[in-house]
């Protein structure tokens, strides 16, 4: 049933698309690697969190656990993006400390689990290779420098995929380049083998290069795919956490704050004040065969984790996986909005984008002519949307049904 309403002129109205999701200021992703059918196994670690890198599943000292108690008990918005390793994830160093890592598919109970993650809303489980990489002498060398040609890249990627597949029934959307190591023959195995995003490099690092402005940041794109940028070092303190004061990580914030102008909070704020992803590089265990610390990693930087979740409350955020924003880039991307006369105007450049959404804004030019009421579009066969009144904008979500849409603003 048609709702009606008395259509407005849209003659003194702006319209923009809005850059993220719900009309958000920024998209919040949290990225946690390596996901892998491994746990340590010595007695000392046995019962020690942080032992886990996803094998022991649901049991208690779990990777799982820690998350569900430690972040999504005071976060439930949270999403996590987790970079899966499908088959044996490879040891740190020959004869280091023990541990059980496995194919995905060896044990029920994984198998199980990880059917269970991939349903899971909050969860986006993403492709991080076979095994990771090779032991070389006794080195651990990143799976993707090892590859000697485009064809041993995509066969093994997709006897990844084809494993993944058979054991949850889905296909991975996105990945990461394991250690960000890559060669000429990479970046070719990714677009081919049909991922729609993926994390390529640590751009972190652009903000010590005072010469790089802040646009290097922004989403990129390669051979179709789209390239998410790696933002926020998990472990780099706030120095307003005292309680680490004579920790290296906190030595480690003074130095940025003295050489390169940085804190924690000042990385936040630029990059949501600036509509770039938030996008929190963590890893899943400290503990390794080699006996050294993954940094950075969940389980030591929690503390720090809430921390910054509890900081990014002041800002309106959009938490989401790299498969949502990906989708929505490309959307945002490939549409355009604008006004004619009195009438809206959505279209969008690629057929295969159809079906999605975008977010449109509408504003009165002068401000002070802002209204307060409640505003719908009505498209030309009369079907309506619905507006949220957000500040002195109102916000829709236009679902694209065709290329090429026209609507009405009406006052409900």
């Amino acid at each position: 049933m048609k709702t009606v309403g008395t259509a407005v002129s849209c003659v003194k109205m702006e319209v923009e698309k809005c850059k993220w999701k719900y009309g958000k200021q920024a998209p919040v992703m949290f990225m946690i690697d390596d996901f892998a059918n491994k746990y340590m196994a010595d007695k000392l670690d046995g019962d020690y969190v942080g032992a886990d890198w996803g094998g022991r599943c649901r049991q208690p000292h779990s990777l799982y656990e820690f998350l569900q108690k430690k972040i999504f008990s005071d976060f439930p918005y949270v999403k996590m993006t987790l970079f899966l390793v499908v088959g044996r994830r490879e040891a740190f160093i020959a004869n280091g400390k023990p541990s059980v890592s496995r194919r995905i598919d060896e044990t029920p109970e994984f198998a199980d689990f990880l059917r269970e993650i991939t349903e899971d809303e909050r969860f986006e489980v993403a492709y991080h290779g076979y095994t990771h990489g090779k032991l070389q002498e006794d080195y651990l060398t990143q799976e993707w420098i090892t590859f000697t040609s485009l064809e041993e890249a995509c066969q093994t990627i997709e006897k990844s995929k084809k494993l993944y597949h058979r054991v949850t029934g889905k296909k991975f959307y996105g990945g990461k380049y394991c250690g960000y190591e890559f060669n000429e023959f990479s970046d070719a195995s990714i677009s081919k083998s049909g991922f729609e995003w993926w994390c390529r490099h640590w751009d972190g690092n652009i903000y010590i290069h005072r010469s790089a402005g802040v646009e290097n940041l922004n989403i990129e794109e390669f051979s179709g795919c789209v390239d998410i940028p790696s933002t926020v070092d998990g472990g780099l303190l706030s120095l307003l956490n005292i309680q680490k004061f004579i920790s290296r990580n906190y030595l480690r914030a003074i130095y940025y704050l003295f050489k390169y102008g940085l804190t924690i909070e000042r990385i936040l704020d630029r990059l949501v004040q600036n509509g770039m992803v938030v996008n929190i590089q963590e890893h899943s265990s400290p503990i390794r065969e080699d006996e050294k610390h993954q940094s950075p990693n969940v389980v030591d930087d929690i503390s720090n984790i809430r921390y910054i979740l509890r900081y990014l409350k002041r800002y309106d955020l959009w938490y989401a996986t790299g498969h949502e924003i990906a989708e929505y880039w490309k959307t945002y991307q490939n549409t355009t909005v604008l006004l004619d006369g009195n009438w809206v105007v959505v279209a969008v450049e690629k057929t295969e984008l159809v079906g999605k959404s975008i977010w449109i804004a509408l504003r009165w030019s002068n401000k002070k002519e802002s209204k307060k009421g409640k505003y719908l579009l009505r498209s030309e066969i009369g079907t309506d949307i619905e507006g949220t009144n957000y500040n002195d904008k109102i916000i829709f979500e236009i679902k694209l049904k065709q290329n090429r849409e026209r609507f009405k603003l009406i006052s409900n």
